[in-house]
């Protein structure tokens, strides 16, 4: 975590007047968030990392095939992850 910075869990919830306490942070629902925030930051790295060799000198082809291989299972990974999250939702959320 940056220094100074807050989690985004943490900031909504004093956002909204309340406190990030231990029972918020051990919901369910929160930890699977988290879980898929996480999977797509990894992608994110990774992608920048394959870009960084795709467009550097002397890249490998093998090498940045492979990376374009990970990179893939792991969007398909996150984003799987992500819309069976969202289908879910909370179950004390209004509306559902």
């Amino acid at each position: 975590m940056i220094a100074g910075k807050q989690p985004l869990v943490e900031r909504q919830v004093r956002a909204e007047g309340g406190a990030a306490g231990p029972e918020l942070l051990a919901d369910p629902y929160v930890a699977r968030c988290r879980e898929v925030l996480r999977l797509w930051l990894r992608w994110d790295q990774e992608q920048r990392q394959l870009t960084e060799r795709m467009f550097g000198a002397g890249c490998d082809q093998a090498e940045i095939e492979q990376l374009l291989d990970e990179c893939e299972l792991l969007r398909q990974a996150a984003v799987q992850a992500t819309e069976a999250l969202l289908s879910i939702g909370r179950q004390d959320e209004p509306g559902q």
